[in-house]
């Protein structure tokens, strides 16, 4: 995943009206509202506010970070599907699939500087797809029947992550599933359909009962779900127009499938993901206004070389016998090398006329995931840009220029006058001060980078620093917390060990 990495200097996604709107859908997964008057599933913010707890990262850096994990997870995904088609090559030609997934981004409809934009749909497809690949597998009922459950959780999770997707993509897939497992008897084969229809009823009862602004709308619901306003896809500027790479898959796809079913091959996985290509086509084409095609083609950036490594293992290692296990190596290993120079080749102009995005922002991000994750929530304050208000919301408390130009010097003269009185702050609590407080100045940038959310202007950089002279002259341990040329916090400390999590932990109080 270096290469989607390497493209983080050019994203866009980072502090964008979007991303705070999905920060704040963050923010109410923790305050337990799942159902709101927007009739938007949040299975999603869920799964990223789980990232965030599990990697103990911050939301904001979770939020950020999520959508790399999904590209690297689906391009495991990806080397998984065409290693378990593939019967001599299990390493290379699975690779080179994964490779053009997270690389080819002039041949995909996915805009590079969104690449850390997460998506519902890649959610949807490495929960689901594991699940019904292993269903096919010829096994014995328990396990059969074990696979079952998962599948049954991964659909009830997909319905209130996004439930257009049980439509487009999960219907279809059981009814191929159906189809084409001949190794189980169809009253077992039917079991993920009646699954699914029962996961879709649940969940729209489910969305009716706790639906808490008024009465349940199921047509704007269904509306809202299957047309996704934020989700949006570039295919004007790619080198070949998507609609042919549609067309070519398609008749891969088809002649993979025609050729299966002659030969008779047992193993269903080929057939099934090429068929679901087809499926999803066959919507992008019906041009149906339910149909989102930013939807499908997100799909498609997926499947398209998914459909394409499955060809390259049935058409030159599976189904012909020229080329020998000893050989199949360097064959394998030949196409790879070729395949990169020509992306590297293809793609090096395109490179170059990326545009480098603001690094403050993302110095900003980085500074908010550092102190949330060190110090103890609610035992400290940040001073920041009114609209950074966003970011203090279940973390820590917020303190405006405003109030510090204001009142702050005021309350920090009367709280160390009575810091010592015991029963001062029970009846004053509003004079009362965090432990520590972290002064951010996002300072001025360069004219030719994008905008920048938080900046401070020349005259509350002056105020500040007015402020933090007073401060030091009245003996207050004021330092500098983080400093660089475009971003500067200074922390300031009222109380002695009482917020960062390692000093309260390791401080010894006999020193």
């Amino acid at each position: 995943m270096i290469v989607k990495i390497y493209f983080y200097s050019n994203d866009l996604f980072l502090f964008s009206e979007l991303w705070f709107n999905h920060f704040q859908k963050i923010n109410e997964i923790l305050d337990q509202q799942w159902f709101n008057v927007e009739y938007i599933e949040k299975g999603q913010f869920a799964l990223i506010s789980i990232f965030s707890l599990f990697f103990k990262v911050s939301s904001g850096m979770s939020l950020q970070t999520f959508g790399v994990l999904q590209n690297i997870i689906l391009s495991i995904l990806i080397y998984w599907i065409v290693r378990k088609v593939s019967t001599k090559d299990k390493i290379l030609i699975p690779l080179l699939s994964a490779l053009i997934f997270i690389s080819a981004f002039t041949l995909a409809p996915v805009d590079i500087t969104l690449a850390f934009k997460h998506r519902k749909i890649f959610t949807a497809l490495f929960i689901f797809l594991p699940v019904l690949i292993a269903l096919t597998k010829k096994q014995h009922f328990y396990s059969y029947r074990k696979n079952l459950i998962y599948t049954f959780l991964a659909i009830l999770s997909l319905s209130l992550t996004n439930y257009s997707v049980l439509f487009i993509v999960i219907l279809p897939a059981c009814v191929l599933f159906f189809i084409f497992d001949t190794t189980k008897k169809k009253k077992l084969k039917v079991i993920p359909l009646v699954l699914l229809v029962f996961v879709m009823f649940f969940t729209l009862i489910l969305q009716y009962c706790l639906f808490n602004h008024g009465d349940f709308n199921l047509n704007f619901f269904l509306k809202n779900s299957f047309i996704e306003i934020s989700s949006f896809n570039k295919i004007q500027n790619l080198k070949f127009p998507y609609e042919n790479i549609i067309k070519y898959t398609s008749v891969i796809g088809t002649i993979i499938i025609i050729v299966n079913i002659l030969k008779n091959n047992i193993s269903i996985i080929s057939k099934l993901i090429c068929s679901i290509y087809l499926v999803i086509a066959g919507f992008y084409h019906t041009k149906y206004y339910l149909i989102d095609e930013n939807l499908s083609l997100l799909i498609f950036a997926f499947l398209t070389p998914t459909v394409f490594g499955i060809f390259i293992v049935e058409f030159f290692f599976n189904n012909l016998n020229w080329i020998s296990y000893k050989n199949v190596n360097y064959f394998a290993l030949c196409i790879i090398l070729c395949s990169t120079s020509y992306l590297i080749h293809y793609q090096k102009d395109d490179l170059s006329n990326l545009k480098i995005t603001n690094e403050t922002n993302r110095q900003i991000l980085s500074a908010y995931d550092n102190i949330i994750t060190n110090h103890l929530p609610y035992s400290y304050a940040i001073i920041n840009h009114e609209k950074a208000v966003e970011f203090s919301k279940k973390n820590h408390f917020f303190i405006n220029y405003n109030e510090l130009n204001n009142e702050y010097l005021i309350r920090d003269s009367i709280y160390h006058e009575n810091k010592n009185r015991k029963d001062f702050f029970k009846y004053n609590p509003h004079r009362n001060l965090p432990n520590s407080i972290f002064l951010f100045e996002t300072l001025p940038a360069k004219k030719n980078v994008s905008r920048i959310v938080f900046l401070t202007s020349k005259k509350q950089l002056k105020k500040n620093e007015h402020i933090i002279n007073v401060l030091k002259s009245r003996d207050r341990e004021v330092q500098l917390y983080i400093n660089t040329d475009k971003l500067r916090v200074y922390k300031i400390t009222n109380k002695k060990n009482s917020s960062n999590i390692d000093d309260m932990l390791f401080y010894d109080k006999r020193l």
